[in-house]
């Protein structure tokens, strides 16, 4: 069960949370411009947790009542070491890109 709208406005939210993170980076006007933390009168964060909570209630809870509360649990542990392998697998990579990449790693740190 995907809700096509509601996964969109999530993306929208995870992109302005990036966003926000490269304007704290950056001087670039233009990435001032683009990048906003506010929706309306929805902080880009809070919406996006309050979206994944929804989401995953309406879905593991269709599932709880279709079929039993274990089947919903183990989804929900599905869900959690799939998304935790993700984060672990990205964290790593950032890592050692930087890590490798870098020339001087000294000066990643902010002045």
């Amino acid at each position: 069960m995907r809700f096509q709208t509601l996964d969109g406005l999530r993306g929208i939210l995870l992109t302005s949370m990036t966003i926000t993170h490269f304007k704290a980076m950056t001087d670039n006007p233009l990435i001032a411009k683009v990048g906003y933390t506010r929706l309306g009168y929805v902080d880009a964060a809070h919406g996006f947790l309050f979206l994944s909570g929804l989401l995953m209630g309406i879905v593991f809870g269709a599932r709880l009542i279709r079929k039993s509360a274990d089947a919903m649990m183990t989804g929900v542990r599905r869900r959690f070491w799939t998304v935790a392998g993700y984060h672990a697998a990205l964290t790593f990579a950032v890592t050692i890109c930087v890590a490798g990449f870098a020339a001087d790693p000294g000066r990643l740190q902010p002045q």
